[in-house]
């Protein structure tokens, strides 16, 4: 019944890591191509990565999909911090969308990896 902090971490900056890979290659074509290789990129990697936490826990599949998209979350802030109070980094409603979005692909992967472990027993 404990929650399983390495691996949401580890899950976490290793799916923003992946997602920072899709911003650089997605920046390169037009805006609406960007904006939407982010969004759906933020989601699968986030559901992805809640499936490889849900692998080996017992409970609160939800909650441990939900703490990997907030985990992402918050390592892209310390990351972009600096340039956020530059203001190079705008916060705006999309910028609050694609974290919210981040939530839900963890959220989601965690409830399937629930379902896919309950069902497997």
């Amino acid at each position: 019944m404990k929650i399983h902090w390495g691996r949401i971490l580890i899950a976490g900056i290793v799916a923003e890591g992946l997602l920072a890979a899709v911003y650089l290659f997605s920046a390169q074509y037009s805006i609406l191509v960007y904006r939407i290789t982010v969004s759906l990129g933020g989601f699968v990697l986030m559901f992805f990565a809640a499936l490889w936490v849900a692998r080996t826990i017992e409970s609160r599949f939800i909650l441990h999909g939900t703490l990997v998209g907030l985990a992402a979350i918050v390592f892209y802030v310390i990351l972009t911090f600096y340039a956020t109070l530059q203001g190079q980094v705008p916060i705006n409603v999309e910028y609050f969308l694609a974290h919210t979005i981040k939530i839900l692909g963890g959220a989601a992967g965690g409830f399937v990896g629930g379902r896919r472990r309950t069902n497997a027993v």
